[in-house]
């Protein structure tokens, strides 16, 4: 697996849980003003998930070799679920996005 389809499933797991965080926020709300007051719980768990995966993509996401968030090189404007592919390198250190992930050791 290269850095780049690293990145871009971390990057495309936060969108998802973001994207239906939303989405059941709104909905939640919706049917908890219409049907069932107690829904409402259930909206503010959907947008605390919103919420998480934004924190998550803002923390989490790392250049594996050097460690260094890439919060705003993975940000692509034409689209939302993939790393960009015009990013060749790591801007702090230099490694290509097309190399290999490194091994983890294991204790």
């Amino acid at each position: 697996m290269t850095i780049r389809e690293k990145l871009t499933r971390q990057k495309r797991f936060a969108d998802i849980v973001s994207i239906a965080g939303i989405a059941g926020a709104m909905l939640f709300f919706y049917l908890a003003s219409s049907v069932n007051r107690w829904l409402v719980f259930a909206g503010i768990l959907c947008a605390l998930a919103a919420f998480s995966s934004t924190v998550y993509r803002y923390y989490a996401i790392r250049c594996p070799q050097c460690g260094a968030r890439l919060t705003g090189v993975i940000t692509s404007p034409t689209n939302p679920f993939a790393a960009p592919h015009d990013i060749v390198c790591c801007p702090f250190c230099q490694v290509s996005f097309d190399a290999e992930v490194p091994a983890t050791q294991s204790a």
